[in-house]
């Protein structure tokens, strides 16, 4: 399995959670899955095409990932990834 951590501002859409165990594979599959896993997040992540945000950081074992990378870049089970949505403030 694969450790998926996501913003702890998105558990009201998921149950109080923002830890999830997910199967292994590529970013792509990962993100993706989890916006239909938990629709009420889909938003944050995907666009109205479907295609994944450019503008989120993801880290495998807190390595960034390129975005142009994350159809490509495979999971391996005992890793996690970070979802780090942007920040705005003034």
């Amino acid at each position: 399995m694969v450790v998926l951590r996501v913003s702890p501002a998105w558990k009201r859409q998921t149950g109080g959670s923002a830890r999830f165990d997910v199967e292994e594979g590529t970013l792509l599959r990962i993100i993706t899955d989890f916006a239909h896993r938990y629709p009420d997040n889909k938003f944050r992540v995907l666009d109205a095409n479907g295609a994944i945000y450019s503008y989120f950081k993801v880290f495998i074992d807190d390595e960034m990932v390129p975005f142009a990378s994350f159809a490509d870049t495979h999971v391996s089970p005992g890793s996690t990834v970070d979802i780090v949505p942007p920040m705005a403030g003034g």
